[in-house]
């Protein structure tokens, strides 16, 4: 028993229709047109790495600046507790007498 020409025509139809299906996502030849080329990545992975060296040295800056404002932070706080040290030493003697 053979096929006769609707179900041939069925078959081509069901064929084309699962392949059309499958292959919906890849890339056709326009899109290859427009994809980066080899060259054209070499030059962004450059500009990443240049990014990425410049936000590294912006973000050594910050952390130094951080640094920096922490200790004279630190420094007045320090200053402060000595005066206050002074101060509550002086009262206690007072106290004493």
């Amino acid at each position: 028993m053979g096929m006769n020409d609707d179900q041939i025509d069925d078959l081509k139809q069901y064929l084309a229709v699962t392949i059309s299906q499958a292959t919906a996502d890849m890339a056709t030849k326009s899109d290859l047109a427009v994809m980066a080329t080899k060259s054209d990545l070499a030059v962004l992975k450059s500009d990443l790495v240049a990014l990425q060296t410049h936000v590294d040295s912006r973000f050594d800056e910050i952390l130094d600046s951080i640094a920096e404002s922490l200790s004279v932070a630190n420094d007045s706080v320090d200053e402060q507790l000595s005066a206050h040290d002074l101060r509550i030493t002086k009262l206690e003697q007072r106290a004493a007498r």
